[in-house]
């Protein structure tokens, strides 16, 4: 998913919560666009809690490389994800006014496919043009998670994992790793790096109402 669709932008105006099995780590096998052979360079993480997702893709070359994070939504009646992303790794978002238009159902996307679920932990992904495969990388619940935001900052925890963005350094981070040490195994940019831990500041942050695990300490 994350590639522009032909069809019209999409609203939260008829979402509903995303089903249990969606959350989790998952990792993308490859994408198949078509009448093109299946594409296996990019490595891609794609962490989906209650409703907030981090997703790093790690490509060969720079310009391979994206990274997305905000808030996903579900339409049960054409099995469809769909993605309001609060930041972009190129172009950049401005994330304050997009977190305010997805809080009040206004924020439209591009970004949705609909999904077939072959298991708990395996699923493709259908758009107008490419076919992708997902295979969950944790088997656990996500029953507890913390998600935290403040200018510029995001950082989800949730399966054991975290992601993590950044826009106040240069470049820009955006990240995915363990959540027991904060350390970083896939990175997006150079700001921050895999094997890393991150230092985290508990000052300023806002976490949301529906988190049941505190801020990593």
């Amino acid at each position: 998913f994350f590639w522009f669709r032909v069809e019209n932008d999409m609203s939260r105006e008829d979402e509903t919560a995303l089903p249990e099995w969606t959350t989790g780590l998952w990792e993308r096998k490859y994408i198949q666009r078509e009448g093109k052979e299946k594409e296996y360079g990019t490595v891609v993480r794609y962490l989906q809690a209650k409703e907030e997702f981090v997703d790093v893709r790690v490509g060969e070359t720079e310009k391979d490389t994206m990274a997305f994070a905000g808030v996903s939504g579900w339409v049960e009646s054409k099995k469809e994800l769909r993605w309001h992303a609060a930041f972009n790794l190129d172009p950049p978002e401005d994330d304050a006014k997009v977190w305010g238009e997805i809080a009040a159902k206004t924020h439209t996307t591009e970004d949705f496919g609909r999904v077939e679920q072959l298991s708990t932990d395996h699923w493709m992904e259908y758009g107008s043009d490419y076919t992708e495969e997902w295979v969950r990388l944790s088997h656990e619940k996500t029953t507890n998670y913390l998600s935290a935001k403040k200018a510029g900052h995001f950082l989800l925890i949730a399966n054991g994992f975290f992601g993590y963005v950044s826009t106040s350094t240069k470049p820009h981070t955006y990240c995915i790793g363990t959540a027991s040490d904060l350390e970083v195994t896939h990175s997006a940019s150079e700001a921050v790096k895999a094997g890393e831990k991150l230092k985290l500041s508990s000052e300023g942050w806002t976490i949301s109402e529906s988190s049941t695990i505190p801020f990593p300490s």
